[in-house]
């Protein structure tokens, strides 16, 4: 199978659009690649973009990008020894719409008919449904992901439209985020694989909603194959003996670590969002047994046990816990992990492309305000509460969901064994 590049010469002045030309066993497919050059800045011999056109660099490395996820989609045929036919080939690039689904729908109002000015509809309208839900719209919100998106789709694909999303676009952006086919001085970051699934699943709910409007007839975004892809981030949970440590750590001299340090621990020991432990009050402490308090996600109350530890915490502050910004708290409660000496070599694997880089760093480099969360799970399941009591009170509705909380080593998984082990083998020897 073999990919050329052609340009094809529009009626009307110097500019041509790129397409590519795919050829297997005496067939032949055309398929328009969404880029156009003027024709001057075309290399025909290398089936290029000259560099006297400003965007060369970005749009040979789109069309590099291409090129290989036509092999990507044709890989599945030639290992099956198998050729496909024009028809079905093209059905794997962009499936076939169903014609009455098709008539079925109305056709566009008021929303923008462009691409990129309904992505913009698609934003203010998000603003608007967060406004009325009475959440806040700040730079961690919904709403700035998906203008990353935007920003990142325009430097892809400046000229994009509806009808160009399908699954040869799909495997292209993808290889393009990886940093496939990429050159020079200008190569650019590759993305890690939760951060292009983000892109992803906000580009699906994009199409999603221009089709559920009338603007676009394209439903790609329910295939498959069109998925967002998804990686398990590594992150630790504390035991409880490192809590500890934690605990009796004197930091009277450094208040800003001593606050830290008693938010980060507060968390362990109700399993709350740092969103949300921050919240409580007073009038949140019920019969000085449980907090009752409604938490963000999933939006409904919980009550959670308060443990003496707790106690103590909230008595110190008198009910008001302190308040820190959130980055200062995930760079100082990793200070007060290396004064607690939580720094065993802990080894993490990451990807960045299709690239795995092995991290090597103390353990307490790994210490965020989530690791909070993950430790109240993780020690309350290594005691042997029943994970339906603790996901009432974490707000997990799915207990596959729940069990990516919980973070135990081999070591951990051992401990467990041997003890039970030992106590059966010993009732069966007296039983001999």
């Amino acid at each position: 199978m073999t990919v050329h590049f052609y340009l094809r010469p529009r009626t009307k002045g110097d500019e041509a659009s790129i397409q590519a030309v795919i050829r297997w066993d005496y067939k032949k497919l055309m398929l328009n690649v969404g880029e156009s050059v003027l024709i001057k800045d075309w290399n025909a011999k290398q089936q290029r973009v000259r560099r006297s056109d400003p965007d060369a660099f970005y749009k040979n490395q789109r069309l590099e990008a291409y090129k290989d996820a036509i092999g990507e989609l044709y890989k599945p045929f030639g290992e099956l020894g198998i050729e496909p036919t024009q028809d079905e080939f093209r059905e794997i690039i962009n499936p076939k719409k169903k014609k009455q689904e098709q008539d079925a729908k109305p056709k566009a109002k008021l929303a923008p008919k462009s691409f990129f000015e309904f992505v913009d509809h698609f934003i203010e309208g998000h603003k608007l449904r967060l406004s009325t839900a009475g959440k806040p719209l700040n730079r961690n919100s919904v709403v700035n992901s998906y203008q990353q998106t935007k920003k990142l789709l325009e430097e892809y694909q400046p000229k994009i439209g509806f009808e160009d999303f399908d699954m040869i676009w799909y495997a292209s952006f993808v290889a393009y985020c990886k940093g496939k086919g990429n050159r020079g001085k200008n190569t650019r970051r590759r993305f890690a694989p939760n951060n292009l699934g983000k892109h992803i699943k906000n580009i699906k709910a994009i199409l999603r909603a221009a089709f559920e409007e009338g603007v676009s007839q394209n439903e790609i975004f329910k295939n498959k194959n069109f998925k967002v892809i998804k990686e398990e981030t590594f992150s630790i949970a504390l035991s409880m003996i490192e809590l500890k440590r934690m605990e009796e750590l004197n930091l009277s001299h450094l208040p800003q670590h001593e606050k830290a340090r008693d938010l980060f621990l507060f968390a362990c020991f109700t399993g709350l969002r740092i969103s949300d432990f921050k919240r409580v009050k007073r009038h949140h402490i019920i019969d000085n047994k449980y907090i009752k308090i409604k938490a963000q996600k999933p939006g409904r109350y919980v009550e959670i046990p308060l443990f003496s530890p707790t106690i103590k915490i909230l008595e110190k502050y008198h009910f008001e816990p302190p308040k820190i910004a959130d980055q200062n708290l995930n760079n100082l409660i990793k200070e007060v992990g290396e004064f607690a000496g939580i720094d065993e070599t802990t080894e993490a694997v990451k990807k960045e492309g299709d690239e795995e880089i092995v991290v090597r760093k103390p353990r307490f480099c790994f210490i965020s305000s989530h690791t909070a969360r993950r430790s109240f799970s993780t020690n309350l399941y290594k005691m042997g509460v029943p994970a339906i009591s603790i996901m009432a009170i974490t707000g997990h509705t799915s207990e596959r969901t729940f069990l990516n909380y919980i973070k135990m080593t081999t070591r951990d998984h051992s401990e467990i064994m041997a003890p039970t082990f030992e106590e059966k083998y010993k009732e069966l020897s007296a039983q001999v």
